[in-house]
C-alpha cells in the first residue's frame, strides 16, 4: 500500500504560507501535517501540488494500490479506522456535497486532469464516491488562522501520540522549576538550564538537541521542536509552536513560528503565523487585538480585499523568507507575503506583497538575484543550499507578482 497527499482548490485560504509549500507542509501542532500522517502510517507518504510547488512536490506515482489522502485533513484513530481503513479499491468519501476527503485506486492519476490537483467533478467517471456521515466530524484545516486559533487542541492530541510512542529523556538540571512535569516531555540531546517550565494548563514538548537557556519562562501547551535556541530570559506563553532550528527570544504567544525562522530579540508575538527563513530584527513588535476590542480584518488573496477573521486577537501573518528591520511594528492583523524586506519607523500597510521592499517612504521591488543572494547567505548559516527547486517555486511567484504589480498599475 502506498499513500499520496494531495491539494485541492480550497488551498488558496492559506496563502502566504502556500506561496512556497503545500498545505500539508503547514506546521501545526507540533509537527506539519505530512509528518503526522507519515507517524500514523508507519511510512513515508507520496505528494502532489498545485502547478507552482510541482518543481518540488509532485513526482510520479507508481502504479499499485494507492490511497489518495486531501492535504488538509489532521489524521487521528477516528480517521484511520472509519476513513483510510473502510476505503474498497476505486471508492472514495466525500463531504458538504463536493469535498474530497480520500480515495483509493490502483490506478495512477496522473494524466494532465490531475497533474495540479485532484479534480472531484471527473473523479465519478473513475470511483464509487460516498458522503461520509458520521455524528463524529472530521477535522480538516479549514482557513490559514486555525493554525494559531486551534493549535493547543492539535499539540495536546500530537503529545498523547508522541509520548505513547516512546519515553522521554526528563529534566536533569537542579536549577530548573517544572509544574506538572507528568505533562512534559524531552527528546534526547536537549539542554535546560535555570528554566521555568509550567505544563499545568497544557503539555510541553522539547525536542531533540534543543537549548532551553538560562531565566526562560515557558508556559504549556507549548511545543519547541528540534534544534530550537531559547535566548536567555525569553517569555514563550502558551499555545505556541517553535518549528525546527528556529532561534527565539523576546515573549511569544499563541504563535506558530515555522523552521529555520529567527525571532532572536525583544518584541512581541502574538497570535501569528511566521513562516521558514524569516527574521524579525530587534525590538520588532506585533500589535494582536484593536484598541476598539473589534474584530480584526486580513488581505485575502482570491478575493483581493480585506475579509472579517472573527477573531478579536490577531496579528502578523507572514511567508517564507522576510526580513524586518528593527524597531519595526505591525498593526492587528497585518499580512506580508514571501520574499519581502520590512523596515523603517511607522506602521507599514495592512499587506505587504511578495518581494516587497518597503518602508513607508519607499515600496521598492526587491531584486530577484538580489533576494535569492540574500537567501542563499541566510541558509549557508546553517549549513543548507536553496535547491534549484526551491530557486524555481521562488521565480515563478517573481514573476506572478511582477505581473500583478504591472496590471494594477495599467
Amino acid at each position: 500500500m502506498q499513500y499520496v497527499l494531495f491539494e485541492d482548490l480550497y488551498t488558496d485560504s492559506f496563502l502566504p504560507l502556500t506561496f512556497t509549500r503545500p498545505v500539508y507542509d503547514l506546521r501545526f501542532g507540533i509537527d506539519t501535517i505530512r509528518e503526522k500522517w507519515e507517524r500514523y502510517l508507519g511510512q513515508s507518504c507520496l505528494t502532489l501540488a498545485h502547478q507552482h510547488l510541482r518543481f518540488k512536490y509532485s513526482k510520479d506515482i507508481p502504479a499499485g494500490d494507492t490511497i489518495y489522502i486531501n492535504g488538509r485533513m489532521i489524521p487521528d484513530a477516528f480517521i484511520m479506522e472509519q476513513v483510510i481503513q473502510a476505503m474498497g479499491n476505486n471508492q472514495g468519501f466525500i463531504r458538504n456535497d463536493n469535498e474530497l476527503i480520500a480515495f483509493r485506486t490502483d490506478t495512477p492519476f496522473l494524466d494532465e486532469e490531475f497533474k495540479e490537483v485532484i479534480d472531484i467533478s471527473v473523479l465519478p467517471m473513475y470511483l464509487e464516491l460516498y458522503e461520509f456521515a458520521s455524528t463524529k466530524p472530521i477535522r480538516m484545516l479549514e482557513k490559514l488562522t486555525d493554525l494559531f486559533t486551534k493549535n493547543k487542541e492539535q499539540m495536546i492530541a500530537d503529545f498523547k501520540h508522541i509520548t505513547h510512542q516512546r519515553g522521554s529523556f526528563g529534566i536533569h538540571d537542579r536549577y530548573t522549576i517544572v509544574y506538572n512535569p507528568d505533562n512534559v516531555f524531552v527528546e534526547e540531546g536537549a539542554k535546560i538550564r535555570a528554566a521555568i517550565i509550567n505544563a499545568e494548563d497544557g503539555p510541553v514538548y522539547i525536542g531533540k538537541n534543543a537549548v532551553i537557556s538560562e531565566g526562560s519562562i515557558i508556559i504549556g501547551a507549548h511545543a519547541i521542536n528540534e534544534g530550537v535556541i531559547v535566548q536567555p530570559g525569553t517569555k514563550l506563553r502558551g499555545d505556541s509552536t517553535i518549528g525546527p532550528y528556529c532561534k527565539v527570544g523576546g515573549e511569544i504567544s499563541n504563535s506558530v513560528i515555522h523552521s529555520c525562522s529567527n525571532k532572536n530579540h525583544d518584541g512581541f508575538l502574538g497570535n501569528s503565523i511566521i513562516g521558514s527563513w524569516c527574521n524579525l530584527g530587534a525590538n520588532t513588535n506585533v500589535s494582536n487585538l484593536k484598541n476598539n476590542y473589534s474584530t480584526v480584518k486580513i488581505h485575502h488573496h482570491k478575493r483581493e480585499r480585506m475579509v472579517d477573521t472573527g477573531l478579536q486577537f490577531c496579528g502578523l501573518l507572514m511567508g517564507d523568507y522576510c526580513r524586518t528591520g528593527i524597531n519595526t511594528m505591525f498593526n492587528t492583523g497585518t499580512m506580508v507575503d514571501a520574499c519581502a524586506n520590512v523596515f523603517g519607523a511607522g506602521f507599514p500597510p495592512k499587506h505587504i506583497p511578495s518581494f516587497s521592499w518597503h518602508s513607508i517612504e519607499e515600496n521598492e521591488v526587491y531584486d530577484f538575484t538580489k533576494a535569492i543572494s540574500t537567501i542563499e547567505k541566510m541558509m549557508a548559516r546553517r549549513d543548507k543550499v536553496l535547491t534549484m527547486e526551491e530557486r524555481m517555486i521562488l521565480l515563478y511567484l517573481f514573476e506572478q507578482t511582477a505581473k500583478k504589480r504591472k496590471d494594477e498599475y495599467l
